[in-house]
C-alpha cells in the first residue's frame, strides 16, 4: 500500500532527482527487512494467509520544495528494545540466515550490513534514516532526503565537503 502527499502542489505524483543506485539500495533494504519481519510474524502466528492482510506494509511518500520523506511501516512485531539499540552495528542482524548464505555477494553486503550502509548513504547525500521500534507491534522507518536539482552540484551536500575544498585537494 503506497500513499503520497505532495506539499508543493496539488498533484499526488512526487517527482525528484536522486542518485538511483543509493535510493534503490536504501528502499530495497527497508522493504526487505519489513517483508522478512512480516513473514516471520505470520509464520509464528500459525501461517494463516489472511494474517498478511492484517499486517500490511505501508509506504508513505511526502515532499515539499526542499525534502522528500519516505516512511515504510510494518506490523512485523518489531524487536526488543535491547536489540533495537544495536541496529546500527555492522555485526548485528535479526536474520536467521548464516553468514555462509552471503559468501557469493560483495563484502559490503550481507548479514548486518544493510541498515548501517543505508543510513551512511542517506547521510552522505544530505539526508537521514531513523527507525522507530515498537516491540510486539512493528517498525516505522523514516528516510529523509534533500531534494537534488538535476543541475545542482551534489558534492556540497555531503558532510565530507566538496572536491574543491582545500582539505580534500591534493
Amino acid at each position: 500500500m503506497v500513499h503520497s502527499n505532495n506539499c508543493v502542489s496539488s498533484q499526488a505524483e512526487i517527482k525528484f532527482s536522486y542518485v538511483p543506485t543509493y535510493l534503490f539500495y536504501i528502499v530495497r533494504e527497508l522493504l526487505r527487512n519489513s517483508a522478512r519481519a512480516t513473514a516471520e510474524a505470520v509464520a509464528a502466528s500459525g501461517g494463516d494467509p489472511a494474517e498478511y492482510e492484517r499486517r500490511p506494509i505501508k509506504v508513505t511518500v511526502c515532499a515539499d520544495r526542499f525534502k522528500v520523506g519516505i516512511r515504510i511501516s510494518d506490523k512485523g512485531g518489531g524487536v526488543s528494545f535491547g536489540d533495537a539499540e544495536r541496529w546500527w552495528s555492522y555485526t548485528f542482524s535479526t536474520s536467521k540466515q548464516t553468514n555462509k548464505d552471503y559468501m557469493d555477494r560483495s563484502p559490503l553486503s550481507g548479514k548486518g550490513m544493510g541498515l548501517p550502509l543505508s543510513r551512511l548513504y542517506a547521510r552522505y547525500l544530505g539526508g537521514g534514516l531513523e527507525l522507530m521500534n515498537m516491540p510486539g507491534v512493528g517498525v516505522d522507518a523514516y528516510l529523509f532526503l534533500s531534494r537534488i536539482e538535476p543541475t545542482e552540484d551534489i558534492f556540497h551536500m555531503s558532510s565530507l565537503g566538496s572536491v574543491s575544498d582545500p582539505i580534500l585537494s591534493w
